[in-house]
Formats: C-alpha cells, structure tokens, sequence
C-alpha cells in the first residue's frame, strides 16, 4: 500500500482507490492533508499493467475463442488489475517526470 512521503502513514486500500478515481496528478493524503504524487516507477508500472489486457484482444481468436468471451475475459482482467493496483503504489513529495 501506499505509504505518505511527509507523515509516513499507510493508507488504506479504499483510500487509495478513492485518490485514484480522481483521476488527478496529485492526491491529498488523507491524515496529514499534504499533496502526494505517484512516483515515476509506479507510473511506469501502471502503463504496463494497463497494457496487459490487450494482447488477449488478438491472441485469443487464434485460438477460436469468441469475441464476446475475448472482451469478457479482457475486462475481468482488468477490474482485477485495478484490484491490485494499490498494492503496488507508490508515492513522492514533488511530481517527478516520467522520463
């Protein structure tokens, strides 16, 4: 989980898929209110899991599997993805570029 950079306080898996639902740059740490950014390897890391659904969309109808199990199967995927996600969070004090 995802630990403050200022406070050094673990936050929760629901309060870290409620920063993440934002969809903004930067998330207010729920017990010091300071800003936090996701760290450069974490962004690098969420890109690639966010990739991973999407070879099954042309490698599953090799394999004679229908398109609507292949979208099913990709989507399952993907909440699962987005399950885990938090686990693997991480934080800094200052938005660091992702190159």
């Amino acid at each position: 989980m995802p630990v403050c950079q200022h406070c050094g306080t673990n936050w929760t898996w629901k309060q870290t898929m409620k920063r993440i639902m934002k969809f903004g740059l930067r998330m207010k740490c729920p017990h010091c209110c300071e800003w936090q950014y996701e760290s450069t390897a974490s962004k690098r890391r969420s890109g690639f899991l966010g990739m991973l659904p999407l070879p099954l969309i042309f490698i599953l109808p090799i394999f004679d599997v229908s398109l609507m199990m292949t979208v099913f199967i990709a989507a399952i995927l993907s909440v699962g993805i987005m399950t885990v996600y938090p686990f693997f969070m991480q934080l800094s004090n200052e938005e660091e570029p992702l190159w």
